[in-house]
Parts: C-alpha cells; sequence; structure tokens
C-alpha cells in the first residue's frame, strides 16, 4: 500500500519526529513548529524535508499546505488549536495525538493533572480534529500503567513510541475507518492550564508520596511551591522519607554539599545537586 503523504505540525524537537521518519510508515513532506525550535530546524533540513515555523493560520500557510497535496496532517504537541481551513484540507482530514485516554484529561494541560491525580494509568489517543478542543472521533486508544515516581521524560517516550505502533495500525485503513464519537462517552475533567500552581498545590496538606511522584515529574515546581528554595543550579529529584519528624517544620529547605532536603506532610524528600 502507498505511504500517505503527511505534514507534521509539533512544538519544537521530540524524538517523535526521528521515530516516525525511522519508521518509514509515512512520507513527511513537511513539519510545521510551533516553537521555531533550531534543533528540530536542522533535523529536517537534515532529511531534506520542508520546514516552516507556525505563526499564523493565514492564507500563506493555507497556500504551503494545499502546494504539498498532502494525505493526512498529524499533530503531536501543539499549544493552541488549527482552524477549520487548515486541518480540513488534506485529503483525509487531520489528526491529533493526545497524551491521555479520551475523553479523560482533555486539554491542553494532560501530564500535570495525571501526576497530580496519581493516576496509575493512562495511555495515547488518536483522534480526528474537529472545531472542538480534542473532542473529534476516537481512531485509536492504548493503555500503559503509570509507576509511583516515574519521570516524565519516560512516559512522554512510552507516548512516542506507541503513538508508533498505533499509526501503524491505524493509516492504512485511515480512508474507510469510522471513529467513535467522544460524545458516547463520560466527559471528564478537563486538563486546564494552571495560572497559580501554589493555590493547586498545598505543601501543608499533600502528603510526602504524593509531592514526590508530583515533583518527580515536574522538579521545576520546587522553587514556586518553597520560598526557602534558593538552589540556582541544576538538581535532581531522588528520594523520600516518611514520618520522621513532627508535621510543623513544613516548608523548611535545608542542605548540605551534595542535598536538598524538602519538608512536607509526614516526610522529607531528598533533592540531588549536580556538580558542576
Amino acid at each position: 500500500m502507498e505511504k500517505k503523504s503527511v505534514i507534521i505540525i509539533t512544538n519544537g524537537y521530540s524524538s517523535f519526529i526521528s521515530n516516525l521518519h525511522t519508521a518509514r510508515i509515512v512520507e513527511i513532506i513537511g513539519v510545521l513548529d510551533c516553537a521555531g525550535d533550531k534543533k528540530l530546524e536542522n533535523y529536517v533540513h537534515g532529511k531534506n524535508i520542508p520546514y516552516k515555523t507556525l505563526i499564523q493560520q493565514d492564507k500563506e500557510l493555507q497556500k504551503w499546505i494545499k502546494e504539498k497535496n498532502v494525505s493526512l496532517i498529524i499533530v503531536y504537541k501543539m499549544p493552541f488549536l488549527l482552524k477549520k481551513e487548515v486541518y480540513s484540507i488534506p485529503k483525509y482530514g487531520s489528526i491529533n495525538i493526545h497524551p491521555s485516554l479520551l475523553p479523560q484529561y482533555r486539554g491542553p494541560n494532560p501530564w500535570f493533572w495525571i501526576y497530580f491525580n496519581m493516576e496509575k494509568e493512562s495511555g495515547v489517543t488518536i483522534h480526528r480534529i474537529d472545531e472542538r478542543e480534542d473532542h473529534g472521533e476516537v481512531l485509536a486508544q492504548t493503555k500503559f500503567d503509570i509507576k509511583l515516581g516515574v519521570n516524565l521524560k519516560e512516559l512522554q517516550s512510552i507516548v512516542e513510541i506507541k503513538s508508533i505502533f498505533l499509526l501503524k495500525e491505524l493509516l492504512p485503513k485511515i480512508e474507510t475507518i469510522k471513529g467513535k464519537s467522544q460524545d458516547s462517552y463520560f466527559s471528564s475533567f478537563k486538563a486546564y492550564n494552571v495560572a497559580n500552581y501554589k493555590l493547586i498545590i498545598d505543601i501543608n496538606k499533600i502528603d510526602v508520596a504524593n509531592l514526590w511522584h508530583l515533583l518527580r515529574g515536574f522538579p521545576w515546581l520546587i522553587p514556586i511551591l518553597y520560598s526557602n528554595f534558593k538552589h540556582k543550579g541544576k538538581y535532581k529529584i531522588k528520594s523520600y522519607v516518611n514520618n520522621i519528624f513532627e508535621n510543623e517544620n513544613i516548608g523548611n529547605v535545608k542542605e548540605d554539599e551534595s542535598n536538598i532536603f524538602l519538608y512536607c506532610k509526614n516526610g522529607i524528600i531528598e533533592v540531588q545537586k549536580y556538580r558542576k
């Protein structure tokens, strides 16, 4: 069966692009980058694939897409919605890869809420793009387990690998496949962006294991949650210890030459400093 000619829309470099190119299940005839990432631009140019920074969804962009006679647009990580004038151009429309089991965690910030809610499993959903956010027909879906304290990069890698397998199964039947309407699902919590994380995460109330798990996914939250955190270099979230002190120490930050200790409800989280 002839490979589908596709344009990828993404938000900076990720191994998804290289994995998809290596898999050779599609002919990538263009990459639209919402981030204007130099690493992605260099990679794409090295493969002789047309590259364009996606700034506006104007007639110039529509012309760029139409000239390529594209079969399908594949979206992987995009910080805003595609307009109908764009997603309807390809012969077989446009599809999005979303890192959750839609309609669960529909929205722009699924990873944070998956970690915050201590989900033990999540998944990957490929769905058609329509005018509503993460709402089009589900075409393919698969699950994976989430271990306590797993690094976010590891989960993102799982999503990228599983996305390729789903696409291998989906693309040969993209012309005829009937998707499943998300209206038939129970609509769940929307994974909205957070303006103030301190309003969501109360270190006086969140248990040490939950906070450790969250910080393993989002270590950059530490200086937001702990005003006494002064370390300016890189660091790594290590382990945690339960029930070794009185809870009035919550919010304290202590450190030695190698490690930083975050005091929270029912325990301490150990943070390793990176050596220069």
